[in-house]
């Protein structure tokens, strides 16, 4: 609002989307044209207690953003190059803030991470980092 030339960014989970306050907030950012400023959901479909669609089933988020005078791009949060690229062309649109939502997969990576609900919030012991961590190196040298 104060026309400065810096970009704000905002990190969202989709578990936390039925949250009132995030909809105020989009609704206030499309009215006073905040096109400096960029929302990226984290969308796993899951969060604490199970899937965020057996929760409270916020799709078609993408159709809602719009609905609030957002920019959307939908990708694949999991490739870091497609994030990369996509930030470099915000604004999406003139006059509009812009949301990234990014489909993901929990736990990427990691064997016994992936799409399991209990490492929302798990600790793993010792052995589980250490398989963590090699697989995740794995992964690197592979790119």
């Amino acid at each position: 609002m104060d026309k400065k030339d810096y970009k704000v960014y905002t990190l969202l989970g989709d578990g936390e989307m039925p949250e009132g306050s995030n909809w105020e907030a989009a609704l206030t950012a499309a009215h006073y044209k905040l096109d400096n400023l960029c929302a990226i959901v984290d969308k796993n479909s899951l969060q604490i207690t199970a899937a965020t669609a057996d929760v409270c089933n916020t799709d078609p988020l993408d159709e809602k953003w719009k609905a609030f005078g957002w920019a959307v791009r939908e990708i694949d949060g999991n490739d870091v190059e497609v994030l990369k690229s996509t930030l470099q062309d915000l604004p999406f649109e003139a006059g509009k803030p812009s949301v990234v939502i990014a489909h993901t997969t929990k736990g990427k990576g990691v064997s016994y991470m992936e799409n399991v609900l209990k490492w929302h919030h798990g600790v793993p012991s010792a052995d589980e980092y250490e398989l963590a961590i090699k697989e995740l190196d794995e992964a690197l040298l592979a790119i």
